[in-house]
């Protein structure tokens, strides 16, 4: 007999917060996802006590389809309000979101606008991840000043964000490495 999701997710926080294991405190947990509505639907209702962090990666639909083609086969309300059903699951706890800023893709003054939208109904965090690319890659990272821009315009709106350096890109095993 098959077991549903709720159950791997139940064991495996069990096995990480079991003091004879490894002890961790539930708040210590984050399950990350690229935005599987009924698993983050499902995790709100088992009240884990664990972080949430969504990877997101644009605010428009078609070109998320692009970028992560498995997650964008829900739409960007579905996955904000499953978001802010695990939110008000867990007592108001915040959802972590992930972007990779990709230069001249998804870092367009509309972008930060669209993210604004998206995030500030619900109580979030946004770690902004510069691409760290790969050798011969076609998508580059955002320049630092325009970096700087793009996070001012954020804070400016009142979106909780910071920037995520990332290291290992000399190994091809940096986060933000798409």
């Amino acid at each position: 007999r098959s077991r549903g999701l709720g159950d791997v997710y139940k064991r495996q926080v069990q096995r990480l917060t079991d003091k004879a294991a490894f002890g961790l405190s539930p708040r210590r947990v984050t399950i990350a996802t690229c935005g599987i509505v009924p698993q983050i639907r499902e995790l709100a209702k088992l009240n884990l006590g664990v972080n949430l962090a969504v990877s997101l990666n644009s605010t428009r639909e078609e070109q998320r389809r692009e970028l992560m083609p498995g997650a964008a086969r829900w739409s960007l309300a579905e996955l904000m309000a499953a978001c802010g059903e695990f939110s008000e699951a867990t007592g108001g706890q915040p959802v972590t979101f992930t972007y990779v800023l990709l230069r001249e893709v998804n870092d367009f003054d509309a972008d930060a606008d669209c993210l604004v939208h998206l995030l500030r109904p619900l109580r979030h965090h946004l770690y902004l991840i510069p691409l760290n690319p790969v050798e011969h890659a076609l998508l580059r990272p955002p320049s630092e000043q325009h970096l700087r821009h793009f996070v001012d315009m954020l804070q400016r709106r009142g979106i909780n964000v910071s920037v995520r350096r990332s290291k290992g890109g000399e190994i091809e095993a940096a986060c933000g490495q798409l």
